[in-house]
């Protein structure tokens, strides 16, 4: 809920994530041992690809200060349109000090541009980097917003300055304080119009593969959605996914 605070009201689709010891610790359980090699060999590639050029350690410089994480998907130019979207990451803070520290970090990096920017009173980074892949980030309260354009950054400050946010909808605070009925939470999706989701999609699909009037009938009787997936033992004691 209090991601959504800061999420623009014209988001179409937001997920969730916070860190679940528990889970996590039973998600290394998961599965044969040969699955549970191939999931933490897959989590160092994707650390060696990400970090690997620019010297920082997740455990060292980013998991200390990192909380929840929220996505959200953003239409662009004031259309409905997911062919033309925003992605928006609300990374929350859980300490200050330590995030401002990797902050200080990023900005000595030498093959890294750093340029501030200020939109309303708030200082936004742009970050460029070698391969002129540009990220732009701000804090905002207890959250770090990041995306690859401005124009959600400053949506997202618009948001956090009192423009309509995803909480101040009717029925989303009912909707963001749900929980998916799973134990052990990893993963939470949050569809707060999912009829106009799902006629959106299917506006976007080839004319053979859309649903026919019928079906999107059906789904206009569902309002929203809440999907969850975590973690948890069965009676065999093994790990199992539950949705």
């Amino acid at each position: 809920l209090g991601s959504a605070k800061i999420i623009p009201a014209s988001a179409v689709m937001t997920a969730f994530m916070a860190p679940n010891p528990e889970a996590l610790d039973q998600l290394q359980e998961f599965g044969t041992p040969e699955a549970q090699k191939l999931i933490a060999g897959g989590w160092k590639e994707i650390e060696q690809e990400t970090l690997a050029e620019t010297n920082i350690s997740y455990e060292k410089d980013i998991q200390p200060w990192v909380g929840s994480l929220a996505i959200a998907v953003i239409p662009t130019d004031n259309s409905d349109s997911l062919e033309s979207a925003d992605v928006l990451f609300l990374i929350g803070i859980k300490n200050k000090i330590k995030a401002w520290n990797f902050v200080n970090k990023v900005e000595g990096k030498e093959e890294l541009k750093v340029e501030e920017k200020e939109y309303k009173g708030v200082t936004v980074w742009e970050v460029t980097e070698p391969d002129a892949q540009t990220y732009n980030s701000a804090v905002l309260g207890d959250y770090l917003a990041v995306s690859e354009t401005f124009e959600a950054i400053a949506e997202a400050i618009d948001t956090f300055k009192g423009e309509p946010s995803l909480a101040s909808q009717t029925d989303a605070a009912a909707i963001y304080s749900k929980s998916a009925g799973v134990k052990n939470p990893v993963f939470t999706l949050f569809v707060p119009d999912y009829a106009g989701l799902m006629g959106e999609l299917n506006d976007n699909m080839p004319e053979s593969e859309r649903l026919s009037p019928s079906a999107l009938d059906t789904l206009n009787s569902v309002k929203s959605l809440v999907m969850g997936i975590g973690v948890d033992r069965s009676e065999e004691h093994t790990s199992e996914l539950q949705s």
